[in-house]
């Protein structure tokens, strides 16, 4: 079975008398340093495993990483001073699911060499799975950008693989605005016994700025003529050509 890592494990003994004599001095022992305690099961308290009694013994550890196995023992003596025994293993997976994401993105400019609205940061996320379990389910969610659609190649990833995610995300006038793009992703998976492992990274994009202004001064008429009192009309034209506004 799987357990997590940390959790209590718990091993019950149960130790039969399937001869037809009673067995005295029962010993239970485990390989592994757990130490087996009788519990219940002499019903007559006579201190003997009698023909067809079942005695139980428990012991508690805490799970560790990765395969464990181990091996529980039993001897007795009958009344003419047999040594009777008998074994049986079991065994656990110790589970450190784990999942880890890792979020870059690229900004492509226009062919006009200057950041404009509709221009796409394309963003790549990294997953891995790097538990000592296989997961399944593996979703990749971008949190802050309304919900752009994260294409994975896979939703399963066995121990120790990786896969990259992409998303497009086209920036708006209020990014370049802003001068970046932060935001979050996060991936999720199920382990084995379903338990879900999630990791969180952001990234922030740069957006090139790019403020220009042109101004453009003409007069109406163009052509004055000497000694004459002709009224000019003055008109200045100034444009913001650059991709963020401009003030005072």
């Amino acid at each position: 079975p799987y357990v997590p890592v940390g959790d209590t494990v718990d091993w019950v003994y149960l130790v039969q008398n399937a001869g037809n004599a009673p067995l005295d001095n029962v010993v239970v022992t485990d390989d592994q340093g757990v130490t087996p305690a009788f519990a219940n099961g002499d019903d007559n308290s006579n201190g003997l495993l009698d023909p067809g009694e079942i005695w139980v013994y428990k012991a508690t550890g805490t799970a560790a990483a990765g395969q464990y196995a181990n091996l529980g023992s039993v001897t007795g003596t009958d009344a003419a001073g047999t040594t009777v025994e008998d074994e049986d293993p079991s065994h656990y997976y110790g589970l450190t699911s784990s999942i880890d994401i890792e979020k870059t993105g690229a900004f492509g400019i226009g062919d006009d060499g200057i950041a404009n609205p509709g221009d796409v940061i394309t963003y790549e996320f990294e997953v891995t799975n790097d538990g000592n379990a296989a997961l399944v389910d593996i979703d990749v969610e971008d949190l802050d950008l309304g919900g752009i659609d994260v294409s994975c190649p896979k939703t399963a990833l066995a121990i120790g693989e990786s896969m990259t995610c992409t998303a497009a995300y086209p920036v708006t006038q209020d990014d370049i605005n802003t001068g970046s793009v932060y935001n979050c992703a996060v991936a999720a998976g199920l382990d084995p016994i379903e338990t879900n492992v999630s990791d969180e990274d952001c990234f922030e994009t740069d957006i090139p700025q790019s403020p220009s202004i042109d101004v453009v001064k003409s007069a109406e008429p163009e052509i004055l003529f000497v000694g004459e009192a002709t009224e000019v009309k003055w008109t200045i034209d100034v444009d913001n050509t650059g991709n963020v506004p401009l003030s005072d």
